[in-house]
């Protein structure tokens, strides 16, 4: 006899699915408020003793970073040891090669979504009037950070934030479906970044790093992972910096250059930019090599059944409508829109 398919099956775990969802979704936002209202008191700390001018853009990176490693983190962690459910995934190892192939996929994903994010961008600003790019980043890659920026950015954020968004949030919900514990994961992992700049590719790597997590049940991998990417992305272009300068003017010559059929001035150019040509050259490499790589093994991204599942038509409704989930997307929007209109 053919078993009927039952879209009311598995609706007795819906109650403790909520709960479980709400309860991370708290975690979550104890590691992003906890780390935002520490900084705030910080701030007017440092303000009223008059030492807000006198603090180097190295000492800031340092104190705010600080705060969450040693303060924020270790205080989510014990929250969640204490009041979380964890479910964790088997372990399995990954071998040097097997990395270097998934970072060639985060690549790719990275790539993907910050294309997306660009256009939301533009179309964004057109409709809201004002620009809406995040240009924090973009602005201390060109200032004054130095080794105390690039510590923050390629170690303590991949540690905290993988411990946070991989570890925690998924051993905490995966029992109710893996693939539901990767998208929250990656939507969770982008919204915290409080702008669509970062939005979409942060979520798209989110999602990814959290697959990994869940195949292996080791977050050394997926921490591994983040750091060379945020190397990549950090380190490189701070090292390639002077050559980013004016590269706006530099495209409009080149392409002028071009126009003219002037290959003198046209080779002066390329040579001019050369290191960020072969940068963007090697990027575009893995690039390519990624997407083949998601396609050729398409496949292979499978993941075992729900220890408790959920109905498929109530799956959105558990992970969404709960107090958890409902105040850290509060949260959420909140950064937007401050980080929108800074």
């Amino acid at each position: 006899m053919t078993a009927q398919w039952n879209p009311g099956a598995g609706a007795e775990n819906i109650p403790a699915a909520r709960k479980a969802y709400s309860r991370t979704c708290l975690f979550l936002l104890a590691f992003g408020g906890g780390w935002m209202v520490l900084i705030l008191i910080i701030s007017l700390i440092i303000r009223a003793a008059g030492l807000s001018g006198k603090i180097s853009e190295d000492w800031n990176y340092g104190i705010t970073y600080g705060v969450q490693a040693f303060v924020v983190l270790p205080l989510t962690m014990l929250l969640a040891k204490r009041f979380g459910d964890p479910c964790r995934p088997a372990e399995h190892k990954m071998n040097i090669g097997q990395i270097i192939l998934a970072y060639f996929c985060c690549e790719t994903l990275a790539v993907a979504g910050n294309m997306i994010g660009t256009t939301f961008n533009g179309i964004l600003s057109r409709i809201v009037g004002f620009d809406t790019s995040f240009k924090q980043l973009e602005e201390s890659l060109m200032g004054d950070a130095g080794i105390t920026f690039m510590l923050c950015a390629v170690l303590i954020a991949p540690l905290t934030e993988e411990l946070v968004f991989r570890k925690i949030l998924i051993d905490n919900t995966r029992k109710y479906g893996d693939f539901t514990a990767i998208m929250l994961s990656g939507a969770m992992f982008g919204l915290m970044h409080g702008n669509f700049t970062q939005f979409f590719y942060t979520m798209a790597l989110g999602c990814f790093l959290a697959f990994l997590y869940i195949k292996t049940g080791r977050v050394r991998y997926t921490i591994t992972l983040h750091v060379m990417m945020n190397t990549v992305g950090t380190i490189v272009p701070l090292l390639l910096r002077k050559y980013l300068t004016g590269l706006n003017e530099w495209a409009e010559s080149l392409a002028k250059s071009l126009e003219q059929m002037n290959l003198a001035e046209t080779l002066r150019l390329l040579i001019s930019k050369y290191p960020l040509l072969i940068y963007s050259g090697i990027t575009w490499a893995f690039v390519i090599t990624g997407l083949v790589l998601l396609l050729v093994f398409r496949r292979r991204f499978t993941l075992e059944p729900a220890i408790a599942p959920i109905p498929k038509n109530q799956r959105l409704k558990t992970v969404c409508l709960n107090p958890g989930f409902l105040l850290f997307f509060a949260f959420c929007i909140y950064r937007f829109v401050r980080l929108m209109i800074a």
